[in-house]
Parts: structure tokens; C-alpha cells; sequence
């Protein structure tokens, strides 16, 4: 089962979690841009992290990671919607990417700066963000971000890479899995019927978790939590549905250009012409400069 996230809940220990699966949504984001292996599996699992974080928050609108730092790779933007449409892209220096050399970690590739969590429920609603260093790796931002927003002990485990088939196709496929643990009204962990042993053996056995199981169509995403966790008992939750949809257009990209001065339109043309790439799909739309002066928004 792909392109879902899976709630579960630990029975016998105050304990609940997700487990995160992306097949072609995450393959479809990845394969229309030319990024190198590397940043592919960085923004990958970004994309599965604001999936995760996003099937936790209930909300109308977007959820939206965005990081900026002095990196090769200096901004991560990914969204989710209520409906459960994903995107993401990552701007790249290649000439600075290039300069790492071989194997370089996350924290070569990004730098330092920070990375914000979002939630934008549109122009009339009051927009919720929280912002956390980026010194590390996203794992290491999510958890600070989980550790001061929720202010409970939650440990996090991502992972992307491609997938080769018999005759040398690819596809990317991507996975994580959360647990959190469980506190009661208020956010007192006063009466807990678990102990704090019971929670580091939950972390123990969640690290156990190996990439491939987080990435195999064969496993299904119950059959590894149980395998994690039924010992103590573990009960699943309907799933939350993910799909690919960019959410541009050429109407929205025309209406924003008719809405700029006419000096700039001009200043974009080039052989009469106004040339703009989705940042997030990489679709091409070229239109008219003459047309785009002569056709202002009414």
C-alpha cells in the first residue's frame, strides 16, 4: 500500500504514531526535476516528513515546510493540502553542489540557517508558524520543532532512494515512521500507565526499523508495525490518502503576470515573448508580451 499515512496507537504503553508511504506521488515530484541523487533524497524526505506532520494537524489549507539556508542547496519548499495533494522542489547551486565531492551529507548540502513550519489556512484565517534552527540535518530540525511545539519526547526516522527494476528502470520511493508518546489532557505526563523504560525500549525497537522496510511495496505498512510492536499490542487507524497535484495553470500564471506593471512585463520578454517554469512541476508556459500589456486583469 503506497502513498498513505497509517495512524496506529500502542496498547499497552502511552504510545501512538504514523507510519508514512510515498510510491508514485513522491517517484512523479522527484522525476520531474534533474536534481542529483543526493538532493533528490534530501527533498524526498522532506516531502515525507510535511506528509507525516501534515496527517497530524487538522486543518483546512496548506501545511508547508520551507527551509533557508547559506547551503548548495539554500531553500527546501514542501506543501500538503487538506485534500491531500503534495509538491515540493529544492533550489540548487550546482556549481557549489559539485564542490562537495562524493557522498555529501545533509549537512553539507544545506548549511546552516533555518527551516519553518507552516499552516496557512488562507487570506482570512490566522496563519500558525514555528521556526527552529537548521544546524544539522531536517531530522534533527523536526525533532526540535516536535520537542517545543508539542512538547513531547517524539523520535522520527526518514527515507529516500531509487528503486531499480529489471531492465534498468527507476523509481524513487519514500518512507518514514513516528512515535510519539501519548500525553494525557492538559499535557501531564502525571499518571501515565507506561514508564519512561517503556518509552526508550518503544524508540529502541522503532530504530530497529531498517530503510528498506520503509520503502517495500511487499511490506504493507500494518504488517510493520505490527512486526514492531505486537508484543504489546498495537491497534491501526484509517489511513490518510496522498496524491501529486502541483496546482498550477496557465489562467493563475497569467492572471499574476497581468497583474505586473507593464515595464516589467517587458523586461521578462525576450523575442516577444514571456517565458515562466513551475517551480514545483517544472511545466513550461510561454505567453504574448503584447497580449499580456493589452489584456490587464478586469
Amino acid at each position: 500500500m503506497d502513498n498513505i499515512s497509517l495512524p496506529y496507537k500502542i496498547e499497552n504503553v502511552s504510545a501512538h504514531g504514523r507510519v508514512v508511504r510515498l510510491g508514485s506521488v513522491i517517484n512523479e515530484i522527484l522525476s520531474r526535476h534533474d536534481y542529483p541523487e543526493p538532493v533528490s533524497a534530501l527533498l524526498g524526505e522532506a516531502v515525507v516528513l510535511t506528509a507525516m506532520m501534515a496527517s497530524i494537524l487538522k486543518f483546512e489549507g496548506r501545511f508547508v515546510i520551507q527551509t533557508q539556508s547559506d547551503g548548495p542547496v539554500s531553500m527546501l519548499v514542501c506543501d500538503a493540502r487538506a485534500d491531500g495533494s503534495l509538491r515540493g522542489y529544492a533550489k540548487l547551486d550546482e556549481e557549489a553542489f559539485a564542490a562537495l565531492g562524493e557522498s555529501p551529507t545533509q549537512q553539507d548540502m544545506l548549511g546552516t540557517g533555518h527551516i519553518a513550519f507552516t499552516v496557512d489556512q488562507g487570506a482570512d484565517m490566522e496563519r500558525y508558524q514555528g521556526i527552529v534552527p537548521l544546524e544539522d540535518n531536517l531530522l534533527t530540525a523536526a525533532l526540535a520543532y516536535f520537542a517545543g511545539s508539542e512538547q513531547v519526547q517524539t523520535h522520527v526516522k526518514l527515507t529516500a532512494m531509487p528503486l531499480f527494476r529489471p531492465g534498468g528502470d527507476m523509481e524513487w520511493r519514500a518512507g518514514g515512521i513516528m512515535i510519539q508518546q501519548t500525553a494525557l489532557q492538559g499535557g501531564s505526563d502525571t499518571g501515565r500507565t507506561s514508564t519512561q523504560d517503556d518509552w526508550v525500549r518503544m524508540q529502541t525497537l522503532m530504530e530497529t526499523t531498517e530503510p528498506d522496510e520503509l520503502l517495500d511495496p511487499e511490506l504493507s505498512p500494518e504488517q510493520l508495525v505490527y512486526r514492531l510492536y505486537n508484543e504489546d499490542g498495537v491497534r491501526v487507524f484509517d489511513v490518510k490518502d496522498f496524491s501529486f497535484n502541483c496546482g498550477c495553470s496557465r489562467t493563475r500564471i497569467q492572471n499574476m503576470l497581468n497583474s505586473f506593471p507593464e515595464e516589467d512585463i517587458l523586461s521578462m520578454q525576450e523575442d516577444g515573448l514571456v517565458t515562466v517554469t513551475c517551480e514545483f512541476c517544472s511545466e513550461v508556459y510561454q505567453f504574448d508580451a503584447q497580449l499580456l500589456k493589452d489584456d490587464p486583469i478586469t
